[in-house]
């Protein structure tokens, strides 16, 4: 198992997070994790981790308001994540009132 462990800062603002990735190994994703420990009624983030440019979800996951914790176990495609991927996060849309951001990507080894 490995986990990708991406911390945002506040605000939470659109664009590619500056950390990147790259696997030394195969692996499939498990489990996405929002985490936060201040969301306010007005705040909604959605993220988006990429595979070498491509997303890895259908429908990209969302903390809303009032949410501390999101879990995420659907993705697009049954492929794995090849040896030498650039794993990355995208900030599909950012919110004020959103404070102590951690996204961890939990993956297995196959």
């Amino acid at each position: 198992m490995r986990v990708l462990t991406w911390d945002l800062d506040n605000p939470v603002v659109r664009g590619t997070h500056k950390r990147r990735y790259v696997l030394n190994g195969r692996y499939e994703p498990v489990e996405l994790r929002i985490n936060a420990g201040t969301v306010s009624d007005d705040a909604n983030l959605v993220v988006d981790v990429n595979d070498d440019g491509n997303s890895i979800f259908d429908v990209a996951p969302a903390l809303s308001k009032n949410d501390n914790l999101k879990r995420h176990r659907t993705f697009a495609n049954a492929r794995p994540m090849e040896d030498g991927s650039v794993i990355t996060l995208d900030i599909d849309q950012g919110a004020d009132g959103i404070d102590g951001v951690t996204v961890e990507l939990e993956l297995a080894e196959v």
